[in-house]
């Protein structure tokens, strides 16, 4: 993934153009790809089915169809936009297979082993996960992508075709609202 700068150095810009080109060619070079988006597309996963499981299959389902799909992908800079819009797709999917799920939380990654830290924060997060379950779905969304995906405003907004100002803007209202109602 690129920087949090924006769409990163050209250093990292040229080195993902390159990754990509190269996994065009060669299928067993998509492994670096791989290897950088593997974590936040988990963490983007797991929190908006719940399950470390089910986050898996999700997660090894996006990357096949991206390796199957990538043959016919053009490069414009927004590699991540493009690669989290086949796990939005891959969740939408997921959920129409599925019995209506509770709503979505944020939540700890399986394995954190500071339970102490954990438990001292409990009633901050119970809060937060109440917050976060009252916002809508595309709300709950943009905060999964950007603190459980990591992405940046430039990618979530090549990612829901808007602004890049906009999306910096609209999600500071939108922690600014769930910061004022923790107060």
């Amino acid at each position: 993934m690129v920087s949090e700068g924006g769409n990163g150095t050209v250093a990292e810009r040229e080195m993902e153009t390159e990754r990509i080109a190269a996994a065009q060619k060669n299928p067993e070079a998509f492994s670096d790809l791989y290897r950088a988006y593997v974590r936040p597309m988990f963490r983007f996963l797991y929190n908006r089915v719940g399950s470390a499981d089910e986050a898996q299959e999700l997660t090894s389902s996006v990357f096949l169809a991206a390796v199957e799909s990538l043959p016919r992908y053009r490069h414009r800079g927004n590699f991540a936009a493009w690669l989290f819009s086949i796990a939005r797709r891959k969740v939408s999917d997921y959920y129409r297979r599925r019995q209506p799920f509770p709503l979505e939380e944020i939540r700890h990654l399986p394995g954190e082993d500071d339970v102490a830290a954990q438990v001292s924060r409990r009633d901050e997060i119970l809060r937060m996960k109440e917050r976060i379950a009252a916002l809508d779905e595309d709300e709950r969304e943009w905060i999964h992508l950007r603190f459980a995906a990591e992405l940046t405003y430039a990618e979530m907004a090549a990612l829901l075709g808007k602004k890049e100002e906009a999306v910096k803007k609209a999600m500071q209202r939108l922690l600014s609202r769930l910061h004022d109602s923790l107060e």
